[in-house]
């Protein structure tokens, strides 16, 4: 039994070891941020009015590898990244809620009346009650609700970019 164990270790130190070596599979040049298309004017019917960055978001949509735009949308706030390559950069709304200092609910998935899918949740702070939603939309139209099946996705090449990761944050009633 030891022996065998012995032989399955040494088998897949040398997979690893040699994984580097293997063809990669071909991969579409990702858009450059020189790429970028432009704000849409609506998301879901609503018109989005462009609101300045807060002081602390400045420095975060300057070092973004993409383009980031915050807006009115109705009574709600949008958050969109406009995102040209696959990057560990984009983070779950629900952690940066939280590292604000706001007590956040678990993420649950959601699906819009589009068949869209999203990540959904509560944020709390004091008196301020939020209701957030968020996704990643990629190049063909399909949704993620969480950023790790969209990172995965896109960074295999299953998922064809630009990408767009939409947050809504609407104040709860």
């Amino acid at each position: 039994m030891r022996r065998l164990s012995t032989c399955v270790f040494a088998l897949a130190c040398a997979v690893a070891a040699l994984a580097p070596c293997l063809p990669r599979a071909r991969v579409e040049v990702a858009p450059r941020a020189a790429d970028f298309p432009g704000w849409p004017t609506e998301l879901e019917g609503d018109p989005l009015e462009p609101l300045p960055a807060g002081a602390s978001e400045g420095a975060f949509f300057r070092a973004f590898g993409g383009e980031v735009g915050r807006f009115r949308l109705g009574e709600r706030e949008l958050v969109l990244r406009w995102i040209p390559s696959p990057t560990r950069h984009v983070h779950p709304a629900h952690r940066c809620f939280a590292s604000s200092g706001y007590e956040v609910s678990t993420p649950k998935p959601v699906r819009d009346a589009e068949g869209q899918l999203w990540s959904s949740f509560e944020a709390r702070r004091g008196h301020e009650h939020l209701l957030v939603r968020e996704n990643l939309v990629d190049a063909d139209g399909h949704s993620f609700a969480d950023h790790s099946s969209w990172y995965w996705s896109a960074a295999t090449g299953s998922s064809r970019g630009p990408w767009w990761a939409r947050t809504i944050a609407v104040v709860a009633q």
